[in-house]
C-alpha cells in the first residue's frame, strides 16, 4: 500500500476505497501468473507458438501445424475447462507424432 502512495502522492482514499484497489491489483496479478502458466503449458503442449519482438515482448500464436488437433481438444473439453470425469481441470492432449523438431518454440 505504501508503494501505491509513494508512486502517487496526490492519492486520498478511504479505507474501502483502498481494499477495492488493493483488491483489483491483487485479482490481476493472480490473472496475469494464471494467464502466463496456462500460455506456457499450450506452448510446450505444442498448440501455440512463442515468438519475442524488441517492441512488443513477447507474442503467442496458434501452431497452424497443431490445429486440427486443438478443434479436437476443445471438442473434449467441457465448457468450463478440465477433462471430463478427472476433476483436475488439466487436460493432457497426447504429442503428435513427428511433431517437433523444426526449431521453432510450439
Amino acid at each position: 500500500m505504501l508503494n501505491y502512495f509513494v508512486r502517487n502522492p496526490r492519492a486520498a482514499d478511504s479505507v474501502e476505497g483502498v481494499a477495492r484497489w488493493r483488491l483489483l491489483d491483487q485479482t490481476v496479478l493472480r490473472a496475469v501468473d494464471e494467464t502466463q502458466q496456462a500460455l506456457e503449458w499450450l506452448v510446450q503442449e505444442g498448440f501455440l507458438c512463442r515468438a519475442t519482438s524488441a517492441g512488443a515482448g513477447t507474442i503467442f500464436t496458434l501452431n497452424a501445424e497443431r490445429q486440427a488437433q486443438a478443434v479436437r481438444f476443445l471438442g473434449a473439453v467441457p465448457e468450463g475447462g478440465g477433462e471430463p470425469g478427472n476433476g483436475s481441470g488439466v487436460v493432457s492432449p497426447a504429442k503428435q507424432e513427428g511433431d517437433g523438431g523444426d526449431g521453432d518454440e510450439h
